[in-house]
């Protein structure tokens, strides 16, 4: 009898339960591969996201634009941040038609910076504390209403500007000892430090022209940089240059490269028309005060006669701006040369105020206020915004006595100096307008506002 054959059980691979595990936990670690790669991609782009934005900030593009070095010229670092050091090219900046270098970048991202070109030139003041000398009483508002006249050029500074510190230090030979005074104000001079930072006699600040750095010498003297770059003591009652030193929030948007032909660039609010080029017939003027619709003018160049630059005095006796003496500067050029613009109807009434600045008034700068005279055309004041920082050898319109023969003359290397009231000087004028007058144009010197 043949053996009846067994039914041969199947086995499992894998049991239904064990299925339905596997199963879940495959679903499950998908899943999680998706949740941490969306994760990991989103946070990667975010990341990436915020990076590009730092990209387009100043501090962004100057750190991303530059090699760190050790030595010699370019970007540098240390525990504060970056700095730029020697004849660098890539450091320009302009903020409303203002040009500046980049001094540094501090590790909060800030940016400090300083004027190309002097702002100013005058007195440091009757005494050698910066606290209430006449550059600290000009570049920052007080309680004083005739104070900040730097600072006014820019409005609600404190919503783009960060106060920077400014300590009083001590220049002893070769080495800067930190000194005891400290202010924090919006705006500045440089500091020894900074000019030491850029390289000194070797640096970018070192542009050909004479200003003011904050601190002493060993001698408790005022110091300022000199023409050839050399840092010398000076009297309060000498005449420097003033390049304005400010530092900028962190991460500002930005655009440009820092080289001189495509520079960093900011617009913050404030003057619209500073700096800018205005035509008046075939005059060209730049805007070197802005009064709610009002502009003030200076000619960007000297005058000239038949293409021959016109020296001219500025009176037989004093320094006085006397529109009755047919002698003097003043009449000249509310009577002669007045008549020469065929612009003149836009001319406006305009006060010049010319208060005696002298031994006597301490080399104030608010007695300027104690004077003024109205007249259609005037001259710049040595509390003035300069405009044009090349133009040189050319009379100011303030009083330097009532009776001495001298008047303030600007020097080529920015230097005020006094000269006799009888020599002849270049003649730099200013006038008023209406900006409202000014309907074509964008203010560059290759497109100039005009009068439509």
């Amino acid at each position: 009898m043949a053996k009846k054959k067994s039914k041969k059980k199947k086995k499992h691979l894998i049991g239904k339960k064990e299925f339905i595990f596997n199963f879940l936990s495959l679903v499950f670690m998908i899943s999680v591969g998706i949740y941490f790669g969306y994760r990991s991609l989103y946070y990667y782009s975010k990341q990436n996201l915020k990076q590009k934005e730092e990209a387009n900030t100043l501090n962004g593009l100057i750190v991303n634009n530059n090699k760190v070095v050790s030595e010699g010229d370019g970007l540098h670092r240390d525990e504060q941040g970056y700095y730029f050091k020697g004849k660098v090219t890539n450091n320009y900046l302009v903020i409303n038609n203002q040009l500046f270098r980049v001094l540094r970048v501090n590790t909060d991202n800030s940016v400090k910076v300083v004027g190309e070109y002097n702002v100013s030139s005058f007195m440091w003041g009757d005494d050698i504390s910066y606290k209430d000398s006449n550059v600290r009483n000009w570049l920052e508002k007080n309680d004083n209403q005739l104070s900040g006249v730097y600072s006014s050029f820019f409005s609600g500074y404190d919503n783009y500007l960060i106060k920077t510190k400014c300590i009083e230090e001590i220049l002893e030979k070769d080495k800067i000892v930190k000194g005891d005074t400290e202010y924090n104000d919006y705006f500045s001079i440089p500091s020894i430090r900074d000019y030491t930072l850029s390289g000194g006699k070797s640096g970018f600040l070192n542009n050909g022209s004479s200003f003011f750095l904050l601190g002493f010498s060993s001698d408790k003297e005022n110091i300022y940089v000199d023409s050839e770059g050399a840092v010398s003591s000076c009297s309060t009652s000498d005449g420097f240059g003033i390049k304005v030193a400010f530092t900028i929030k962190g991460n500002t948007n930005c655009s440009g490269n820092g080289t001189i032909e495509t520079p960093y660039s900011i617009n913050f609010e404030g003057s619209k028309y500073l700096n800018s080029y205005v035509k008046l017939g075939d005059d060209t003027w730049v805007v070197y005060n802005e009064n709610g619709d009002i502009i003030r003018l200076a000619l960007n160049d000297f005058i000239k006669k038949d293409g021959e630059e016109v020296l001219y005095k500025y009176s037989d006796f004093n320094s006085i701006f006397d529109l009755k003496d047919k002698n003097s500067l003043a009449f000249y050029l509310n009577n002669v040369y007045n008549k020469t613009l065929t612009y003149r109807d836009l001319l406006l009434d305009t006060d010049y105020y010319v208060g005696e600045i002298s031994t006597d008034m301490n080399y104030n700068y608010y007695n300027i206020f104690n004077n003024k005279i109205t007249c259609k055309v005037g001259l710049l004041n040595i509390f003035d915004y300069i405009p044009n920082a090349v133009l040189t050898d050319y009379y100011y319109i303030n009083t330097t006595s009532q009776v001495g023969s001298m008047e303030y003359v600007r020097l080529g290397n920015g230097e005020l100096q006094e000269a006799d009231v009888r020599e002849k000087k270049h003649i730099v004028p200013t006038i008023s307008i209406n900006k409202t007058v000014l309907t074509v144009g964008s203010g560059t010197i290759n497109d100039p506002y005009m009068v439509g």
